[in-house]
């Protein structure tokens, strides 16, 4: 007798039975190719806002480093001693200001770092596009209803020759080559002491910038020539000091106004005149002081602020420094080499790995890794053991006719090849309806990646070979289990009355 056809009419004679245990087993499938579209990255527009606005895909700084859950190093709680202004952390880790972060070193504080230092430990990361130090001081706008406190920011010129915030540009326009030297800024429409001004496009404002006083082992302007070879190219980089005495004013003109949206949140507002709530979406907006300048007009204003010439950009001290990578689809993989290649004097976090945190009071931020195969893993096991206890039901109450087929002469093997055949035929039939499900709800997703065709079909090749292998293994070992059970059910089960 051919007991594998017969598994086949037994599986085809309960079809809501066989339909229950190939949805369990396809829904699993699916999940786990849907949690997995880019495995190694991120869809292409993923955080594009964050990563547009701080210029880059990756943030470096001194501190907080990552702190590995697996690592058994003690740690100490050190105290954050930056500013805002200084970098976009705040933005990302909130918490950090008033609790601090966790770190396995005393020497891993926050302190200045140069993109000159990063750029020469980055020679072998063949990803990395471009590495932008943020250029930025802590300065005064002056009009006539009082001062308040901005942030002048540098930035440089974009491939399409504009300073990159276009986008985010609502009134007027972006700076252009035409701006690069010359007192022209960007202004933001967002804040509360920018909206109560009386600034204009095109009119010029006054800015208060402080004096800049060089550590005395850099005060030689020559310092300044040969980045490399200098003290500012060092992991750690002196910084400037601050004095607000005798500051430096500048008349700045606005050439247009920007807005950066981060999301929208949901508020109740009145309708028609009735007191009757409705629930309104409004956007919500980075609310960064931040005047734009061009890269060489910051560094003409940091020379007349230092009464000599400016370290370039590649030697200046900041705080924050941002990669540009070839491709997001396998930004955590670049991830990894880039905080290989800087060791632990830097912090290398990228901007969707960060926007985790935004909006809690998170301050200790942990390498994420990854636990695809596991969560794979359990859901195909789940799976798999719904429709291997399914079949043991199903063996269970077909006891006497078991009992039937070893009167007619069937083997142990010959029961454990039958029920065998139906866990297998079941889960084998839903890992492949599962993964064809899978592949086509997660088509839209790819199309917004940049994952090359043949990276794609190589991905489905190796997360095809993985579930089948999957399902193989855990279903005929728990058929094998049940089919044990089987195989020992006696011939005397034929005369046992219901």
């Amino acid at each position: 007798m051919d007991f594998a056809r017969l598994a086949v009419r037994e599986v085809r004679r309960i079809p809501a039975w066989t339909l229950a245990g190939i949805l369990a087993v396809a829904l699993a499938t699916a999940a786990s190719i849907l949690a997995r579209t880019v495995p190694q990255g991120y869809p292409k527009g993923f955080g594009d806002r964050e990563r547009a606005f701080v210029g880059g895909d990756v943030l470096i700084w001194s501190a907080p480093p990552p702190v590995d859950p697996s690592s058994q190093e003690p740690l100490a709680w050190l105290p954050w001693s930056g500013q805002d202004w200084q970098s976009d952390i705040l933005y990302f880790l909130p918490g950090l200001e008033h609790k601090g972060y966790l770190s396995a070193s005393s020497e891993q504080v926050w302190r200045p770092i140069t993109a000159g230092a990063v750029e020469s430990a980055l020679r072998s990361v063949s990803s990395v596009m471009s590495v932008r130090p943020y250029l930025t001081l802590p300065c005064l706008v002056e009009t006539r209803h009082g001062s308040f406190q901005v942030i002048l920011r540098g930035r440089g010129p974009e491939d399409d020759g504009g300073s990159g915030m276009g986008g985010f540009v609502t009134d007027g326009r972006d700076l252009g080559p035409g701006d690069q030297g010359q007192c022209a800024a960007l202004v933001p429409l967002r804040g509360r002491a920018w909206e109560e001004c009386d600034i204009d496009l095109q009119i010029p404002f006054s800015l208060v910038v402080p004096r800049l006083t060089a550590p005395s082992a850099l005060e030689d302007s020559s310092a300044f020539t040969a980045p490399a070879a200098s003290a500012w190219a060092t992991r750690a980089a002196p910084s400037f000091g601050l004095s607000w005495d005798d500051p430096v004013r500048l008349q700045v003109l606005p050439v247009g106004g920007y807005k950066v949206q981060i999301g929208e949140t949901r508020v109740e507002e009145g309708q028609g005149g009735t007191d009757t709530p409705k629930p309104v979406m409004v956007p919500v907006y980075w609310e960064r002081p931040e005047v734009v300048v061009t890269e060489e007009a910051f560094l003409k204003i940091v020379s007349s602020a230092l009464g000599s010439p400016a370290p370039s950009p590649s030697a200046y001290p900041v705080y924050q420094v941002s990669l540009k990578v070839l491709r997001m689809s396998d930004l955590k993989t670049q991830v990894d080499l880039i905080r290989s290649a800087l060791g632990p004097g830097f912090a290398v976090y990228s901007v969707p790995e960060l926007l985790k945190t935004k909006g809690t009071l998170v301050s200790v931020p942990l390498v994420s890794r990854d636990l695809g195969p596991v969560f794979i893993g359990l859901v195909f096991g789940l799976a798999c053991v719904v429709v291997a206890g399914s079949v043991y039901i199903l063996l269970s109450q077909q006891r006497r006719k078991i009992g039937l087929l070893r009167v007619i002469g069937a083997t142990r093997r010959d029961i454990m090849a039958y029920a065998l055949t139906v866990t297998l035929g079941v889960t084998l039939a839903g890992t492949m309806s599962g993964f064809v499900l899978g592949k086509l709800l997660s088509l839209s997703t790819v199309f917004f990646s940049d994952l090359r065709l043949a990276e794609y079909l190589r991905q489905t090749a190796l997360e095809l070979a993985f579930a089948l292998g999957l399902t193989l293994a855990v279903s005929t070992t728990l058929g094998a289990a049940v089919g044990v059970w089987a195989s020992r059910i006696p011939s005397a089960e034929v005369l046992r009355r219901e």
